[in-house]
């Protein structure tokens, strides 16, 4: 019965073949090297340790240099992941090569899922067009451009975005687009604010003096083209007794409610403005002067008809009236002019009436 050989282990291979690695190394060395001193062998012997520590001391230094170069890349990548502002790389197709953890946030999905997604699908349709001019123009100019436009995150919810983008080449020679993307959301509600506080009246909410001088320049243009319209300026009668009487904040509650009554008797494209003080106006959109008398007369009667009862007194409250046609040969200054000057020839001629310039 023959004995097994007991399997070779792998280690004595491995000494093995060092061993004829350093046979062919020593068999290729020099003679004079092998009949070396004892002194010349300990000199040789001190240079190869300083070798090995200035080795050992590079390789230190190395490290180092590594660990620093780890930290910097750690810091950076802090940076750019936690920017309050988000960051793509987005290839000439459309598609995003690449995103900071900002811009997912802001996008309402995670990182991994943005890559290779079309920028595009985060989108509107509505702000389609903005934003292929905006692509459009950064790869045919070549320069940074920005734009405001709507954006949509991935659970549909749209918010005001920011974008600011250039186009710049790759590492791989490609055309790429960076862009950064900042929520302005809460600034585009303040501008709107903003907007809303400088057209429109803060007591009655009613279109402004400055909104009306816009208005009429669009409408003096309209009536040019044929759409005739009038303008009624109105001025409450005997307003000054409640202030006197009751104060102004009655005084305020009577503007509010006059500003309620004007606009529920006309039209929803009828316009109902607060000029200042006890002074409003109403636009009456496509209606000539002889068929918005009737109107006219229905606000006077219906001021007239309202119990004003302040702190338990009555009231007795009227406007006065004067009504110009906007056929578009007056110009606005002109328009207000004399309709001003028509309501005043109605309180002078008894107040709670309406005269026609």
């Amino acid at each position: 019965m023959t004995r097994k050989k007991a399997p070779a282990n792998p280690k004595d291979d491995l000494r093995k073949q060092a061993e004829k690695i350093v046979k062919a190394k020593n068999a290729r060395m020099p003679k004079d090297i092998q009949v070396l001193s004892p002194e010349e062998m300990w000199r040789m012997l001190h240079e190869l340790q300083v070798h090995q520590i200035e080795l050992e001391m590079q390789n230190d230094e190395l490290r180092r240099a590594q660990a620093e170069l780890d930290a910097s890349r750690a810091r950076y990548f802090d940076l750019y992941d936690l920017a309050p502002v988000g960051y793509c790389t987005v290839s000439e197709e459309g598609k995003i090569l690449e995103a900071n953890l900002t811009a997912a946030t802001l996008l309402g999905t995670d990182r991994s899922a943005l890559i290779k997604q079309l920028f595009s699908r985060f989108i509107p349709r509505e702000a389609q067009d903005i934003y292929d001019l905006h692509r459009k123009k950064i790869f045919e100019i070549g320069e940074p451009r920005a734009c405001d436009l709507r954006m949509r995150k991935n659970d549909g919810t749209v918010f005001w975005a920011h974008l600011a983008a250039t186009a710049v080449q790759g590492a791989d020679g490609a055309i790429v687009y960076r862009v950064v993307i900042s929520d302005i959301t809460e600034r585009k509600r303040a501008d709107e604010k903003f907007e809303h506080l400088a057209i429109h009246d803060q007591l009655t909410g009613l279109f402004n003096r400055y909104s009306l001088e816009d208005i009429l320049n669009r409408t003096i243009a309209k009536a040019k083209r044929g759409v005739i319209s009038t303008l009624l300026y109105m001025d409450l009668d005997n307003f000054k007794d409640v202030n006197d009487s009751v104060g102004h904040n009655a005084g305020d509650e009577v503007l509010i409610t006059l500003a309620g009554l004007f606009t529920g008797a006309v039209r929803t494209e009828d316009i109902v403005f607060r000029l200042g003080g006890d002074e409003f106006a109403v636009l009456l959109d496509g209606m000539a002067s002889r068929v918005s008398l009737p109107t006219a007369e229905r606000l006077r009667a219906i001021i007239e008809a309202h119990r004003f009862e302040l702190e338990g007194r009555l009231f007795p409250l009227s406007i006065s009236i004067g009504l110009i046609e906007i056929d578009g040969v007056l110009a606005a200054g002109q328009l207000l002019s004399q309709a001003d000057a028509a309501m005043y020839r109605a309180k002078a001629e008894g107040k709670n009436r309406v005269v026609v310039e």
